[in-house]
């Protein structure tokens, strides 16, 4: 979220969709600043240099998800931008896929539009789009990596 990217980045100046009072009782008013907006009716995003989806692909379907990354790619600038995905990933054998992560896959197969995805999957995605330099870091201690990409 972006109020834990605020708590452990001493110098990011950021904004996201966070409440303002949790801004305010995290007391990041002065470097974090809540934006109204809705991802999907929205034509652009709001400009930044670098755009968090943090547990929120695996909710939407891969057109919507693709939508969304696209508009995120579009509202970047040239050459500058970068894009962060934090997600629960599917291991690529998919009979290694931890089990909060089968789980949750599970959980977003039934009862919503989404699903968890490989780590390939999302990177052809991306790349789809136009980013570069995708670069997966997955966690020795949780079921959870991070996908960072460059606008080219």
């Amino acid at each position: 979220s972006t109020i834990a990217f605020g708590q452990s980045l001493a110098n990011l100046k950021a904004k996201g969709a966070g409440a303002p009072t949790d801004i305010h009782k995290a007391d990041l008013s002065d470097r974090v600043k809540a934006v109204a907006g809705d991802m999907f009716k929205d034509k652009v995003f709001p400009p930044a240099e670098c755009y968090g989806f943090g547990n929120v692909l695996h909710d939407w379907s891969d057109e919507d998800n693709t939508a969304l990354l696209q508009k995120a790619y579009d509202s970047l600038p040239e050459k500058s931008g970068k894009i962060a995905i934090l997600e629960m990933l599917v291991a690529e054998d998919v009979v290694s896929t931890t089990g909060a992560t089968a789980g949750l896959n599970l959980v977003m197969v039934t009862n919503e539009d989404g699903r968890q995805y490989k780590a390939s999957e999302l990177k052809s995605m991306l790349e789809k789009i136009g980013f570069v330099d995708v670069q997966v870091v997955s966690s020795p201690v949780t079921p959870y990596s991070a996908i960072i990409a460059s606008k080219q």
